[in-house]
């Protein structure tokens, strides 16, 4: 088995990150609805990508609840992607939550480890060069089955091919309503199942030198 494989075999069991509400409290209700006049506000085009000019990339403690994210200023990547998918949701766009692998340096995950170590978590989402992520894949209202794998946490879209913020390895998308076939850049996503993607040989993975400045 390949690390690759290993790291699949792992975080199969893993499901998108939920952000709840408190019971028989106003306080979330409230929160997810600010989250929806400010996602409103924009022009409901495109991406929301807001998102991660409000808040940074960096450790949470779970479980974590929406009236908690108002009051932080750092957000993981599920709940990054919660917030974004629920943005998505409330200008009308058609958006499901999405799990993918990605690769980095050993340089980068090594220093993400001790982030989260210093904030005495576990980096259970790190296995050598391979990260969990979690991301929002947003329906194309120009074509029916296309789909954009929106990172929230880099504010951009993922690409099959991309070298320089992390090589996309695989990537699951949750069941649509109708069950159809989701198309990424040429790619068909079956709703479910882990897609699996070999890296560019376009140069060898490197070190990038941006550790400090760089989020997932």
């Amino acid at each position: 088995m390949d690390e690759l494989e290993d790291a699949i075999s792992v975080w199969s069991s893993s499901v998108n990150s939920v952000l709840t509400e408190h019971r028989n409290r106003t306080c979330c209700r409230i929160a997810r609805s600010w989250f929806g006049v400010v996602a409103r506000s924009g022009d409901g085009q495109g991406p929301p990508s807001w998102v991660s000019q409000m808040w940074t990339w960096g450790p949470l403690r779970w479980p974590a609840y929406w009236c908690d994210v108002l009051e932080s200023r750092s957000l993981d990547c599920g709940a990054l992607a919660a917030v974004a998918t629920e943005a998505c949701r409330s200008v009308g766009l058609t958006a499901y939550r999405t799990q993918a692998i990605l690769e980095y340096s050993l340089a980068e995950t090594d220093q993400w480890k001790a982030l989260w170590s210093g904030a005495r978590l576990a980096p259970s989402w790190i296995r050598g060069g391979l990260v969990y992520h979690e991301v929002v894949a947003i329906q194309s209202r120009a074509s029916e089955h296309a789909v954009v794998l929106w990172d929230p946490a880099q504010s951009a879209a993922l690409v099959p091919d991309a070298i320089d913020d992390g090589v996309v390895r695989a990537v699951r998308m949750e069941a649509s309503v109708n069950g159809a076939l989701a198309n990424w850049h040429g790619n068909w996503l079956r709703p479910d199942e882990w897609a699996t993607f070999t890296r560019p040989r376009v140069r060898p993975l490197v070190h990038s030198g941006r550790e400090a400045s760089r989020r997932l």
